[in-house]
């Protein structure tokens, strides 16, 4: 399994981005860190999980996905349970 971050930048503020929403959680684990940002487990590669997400956004919508270790810092109010899922995954 491979741990990737994903964020977003979604340009059209009233389109139904509902099914990108409801596609995040069937690629992997995920975590939701912030609004537009979240962790997942995965055994796709980056850019299968690029792929997978980039049909459910706008061409003027932006997404980036990069592989990451269990080193790293925080300053978000739920750091002590984003530390425990990074290191059960």
């Amino acid at each position: 399994m491979s741990l990737y971050l994903i964020s977003y930048d979604l340009h059209a503020p009233k389109r139904d981005y509902s099914s990108l929403y409801k596609t995040i959680p069937t690629i992997g684990q995920t975590y939701k860190v912030l609004e537009s940002v979240y962790l997942i487990s995965t055994n796709h590669s980056s850019d299968k999980v690029r792929d997978i997400l980039r049909a459910h956004l706008d061409s003027n919508d932006e997404i980036f996905v990069i592989g990451i270790n269990k080193d790293f810092a925080a300053y978000v109010s739920k750091a002590e349970s984003l530390q425990t899922w990074i290191n059960n995954h």
